[in-house]
């Protein structure tokens, strides 16, 4: 064989495997992209970044016309988002192609926030893109469905796991201080009793209904430190002697290592100093310990 047909095979073949080149809106989502293609993905926002205040810049229109899909998670309630899929139209997958799952939570009704949370969510969105992939590259059919497989499989394991970690607090009573929190919480099977509305300040019937509740936790997202809303919650945890906890909604972790996370930080919730609470120090320290343990038998699993 020429050296000149041996490049031209050699063409052929790198293009029968090209790239999928997928951009995603949010680091949340990059995860799951990742896993199915198998191929790095880049964010157009970080997990520091609220994406309800999030914008685009000239930048990332030029990415998202380089991208050859799209994932967004919800343009009809995130502005950015909107705005991207004006520019990459069928390009983009949203969330009307994931047939997800919303819940109803007591204060709030149907919430559609952090959807993804969900592990049946997740799957959706991962079957999603793995179709679309198909379509785009039947010749990486095969190796798609595998990463599908493999993920789904992945994702039972971490959800059998992180249920486990939390079944500690299963008596507690959750109250997510935004509907981001909300399913962090109800991921994992634990009870959301309370959820207040976004960017709305507890009313004092609402508060009247914090002091009715069994062994209080009030749960904010990460990225919300040091915001007002933190600030509200720990006046309310002061005043009702509910725990606190933080979970993480926007996240670069991959999909099973955030529901360990959050586990681990829901099954030790931090109660204000009291004699009255000693109970619940011993039983977030047990849960702790046990939540450790867990983490580090699954990681070694996970390297079978």
């Amino acid at each position: 064989m020429s050296v000149r047909k041996a490049y031209t095979v050699i063409l052929i073949l790198l293009i029968s495997v090209a790239d999928a080149k997928i951009l995603v809106s949010m680091p949340e989502l990059k995860g799951i992209a990742e896993r199915i293609s198998g191929e790095e993905v880049e964010s157009l926002i970080g997990s520091q970044i609220d994406p309800h205040y999030a914008s685009i810049g000239y930048q990332d229109l030029k990415k998202i016309e380089d991208a050859e899909i799209v994932l967004l998670a919800n343009s009809q309630l995130i502005e950015f988002e909107s705005k991207v899929k004006q520019v990459c139209g069928g390009k983009c997958l949203d969330f009307e192609d994931y047939n997800a799952t919303l819940q109803d939570f007591p204060g709030i009704g149907e919430n559609p926030h952090a959807y993804w949370l969900l592990p049946r969510n997740a799957l959706n969105i991962a079957l999603a893109l793995k179709n679309r992939l198909v379509e785009m590259h039947p010749e990486r059919a095969g190796e798609f469905e595998k990463n599908y497989q493999d993920f789904k499989k992945a994702i039972k394991f971490a959800e059998k796991d992180a249920e486990k970690i939390a079944s500690k607090v299963r008596d507690y009573s959750f109250v997510a201080m935004d509907p981001h929190a909300a399913y962090a919480v109800s991921a994992l099977g634990l009870n959301v009793s309370l959820a207040f509305p976004e960017d709305v300040t507890p009313s004092a019937e609402e508060l009247a209904r914090l002091g009715q509740l069994r062994n209080c936790v009030l749960v904010l997202a990460e990225y919300q430190e040091g915001t007002k809303l933190e600030e509200i919650a720990n006046q309310i945890s002061e005043e009702y002697k509910c725990g606190m906890a933080k979970v993480r909604v926007i996240s670069d972790l991959n999909f099973e290592t955030l529901l360990i996370a959050n586990a681990v930080s829901l099954s030790n919730p931090s109660f204000a100093e009291s004699e009255n609470n000693l109970p619940l120090y011993l039983l977030s320290f047990i849960a702790v310990a046990e939540a450790l343990g867990m983490v580090v038998l699954w990681r070694s699993k996970r390297r079978t």
